[in-house]
């Protein structure tokens, strides 16, 4: 159970960034941090993330819906990851809809790299990321 809550909580955090990045995109705000905001940042312990295309790998979906099993099978109503779950699926189609508004849907004859797309260059890491997934 330790190695779920873990990742579970890591996941959260991702979705839950990803979440307040596309509220602030909504109301024409910016989630990068002012001063006063890298404090609040620092001190909810958010310092390191940063808006993206979710979480993938081969732990954290496995692990978050692993633990949604467990939550039900056990007479649990894991709404909080099954929000996780559902905020990391729709963040997989974020960075497609702004490049393809960007590009007005012609992707023709384009070459898109994308930066930070993974931290860990093991294959198995890479293959399942979530703009693979």
């Amino acid at each position: 159970m330790t190695k779920y809550v873990a990742n579970c909580l890591l996941a959260m955090k991702i979705s839950f960034i990803n979440e307040m990045a596309n509220i602030c995109e909504g109301v024409g705000a910016d989630i990068q941090p002012s001063p006063e905001g890298n404090r609040l940042r620092s001190a909810n312990r958010l310092r390191f993330l940063f808006p993206g295309v979710g979480y993938g790998g081969s732990c954290f979906p496995k692990d978050v819906r692993a633990l949604m099993d467990v939550a039900t099978t056990h007479g649990v109503t894991p709404r909080i990851l099954e929000a996780v779950d559902e905020v990391n699926i729709a963040q997989k189609e974020v960075l497609f809809q702004k490049l393809s508004q960007h590009f007005a849907g012609d992707f023709s004859g384009r070459k898109v790299a994308v930066w930070g797309l993974v931290s860990n260059l093991a294959p198995m890491t890479f293959a399942r990321h979530p703009l693979w997934c």
